[in-house]
């Protein structure tokens, strides 16, 4: 068993484990009553821990969430297992801790699959994580002051002016604590920043399928 996935609702915030599992056959998927409001797959600083993150609107008759990674973007194994609310009706979080890293990796690739009580299921989109050599193919982004106080600045490529953007920021935990879309960007976005504690945090920009990512320090 692996520990460290958890998921919280507005009533309660259960510890949940992560169950490495080889073999697994799943039926062929149909869709399932499950609204996915977002999945995110984030690294820390130090590219050893990667940390997923999702929550649904909706649920019916649930049963659980298998993360399943792959190195090729073709041949996914689970990576852990999380059990649903199973019926509810409430923003409900839920996040997984990947720990177990190959350092030879140069992409990982993430999906999340969604298990109805009768095994039917549903896959979400994928997320791709980028390690070594890798990295140095994104996107960049610009961001300052850097370390900052309180107001961030981002300044995006010239490619994605006018375009729609998703910005995201995460802490050392993996949690995303600002999610904003702007439907068309300019050069420069600008966030306000005196509410986050010091330390070390990640901006993930996304723009039609472009990734990019830069750490954050707050003094």
């Amino acid at each position: 068993l692996k520990l460290g996935a958890t998921k919280t609702n507005a009533s309660q915030t259960a510890r949940q484990f992560g169950i490495y599992m080889k073999g697994f056959v799943y039926p062929n998927f149909s869709t399932l009553p499950v609204s996915l409001e977002y999945f995110t797959a984030v690294p820390d600083t130090k590219m050893s821990n990667v940390f997923i993150n999702w929550a649904t609107s909706v649920e019916k008759n649930a049963s659980h969430f298998v993360i399943e990674k792959s190195t090729d973007g073709r041949n996914y194994a689970p990576a852990g297992i999380v059990f649903a609310t199973g019926n509810s009706s409430d923003l409900t979080r839920y996040s997984f801790t990947d720990n177990n890293i190959d350092a030879s990796a140069k992409l990982i690739y993430y999906r999340l699959r969604s298990v109805d009580y009768d095994a039917t299921s549903e896959l979400s989109q994928v997320r791709t994580i980028r390690f070594g050599t890798e990295i140095n193919k994104e996107t960049r982004i610009a961001t300052y002051p850097n370390p900052f106080t309180s107001e961030l600045r981002v300044t995006v490529p010239a490619g994605w002016y006018g375009k729609a953007i998703n910005f995201e920021i995460y802490n050392s935990n993996g949690q995303a604590l600002v999610r904003k879309a702007v439907s068309s960007a300019s050069q420069t976005e600008t966030f306000p920043a005196a509410q986050f504690a010091p330390g070390v945090y990640i901006l993930k920009a996304t723009c039609h399928g472009e990734f990019a990512q830069q750490k954050l320090i707050k003094q």
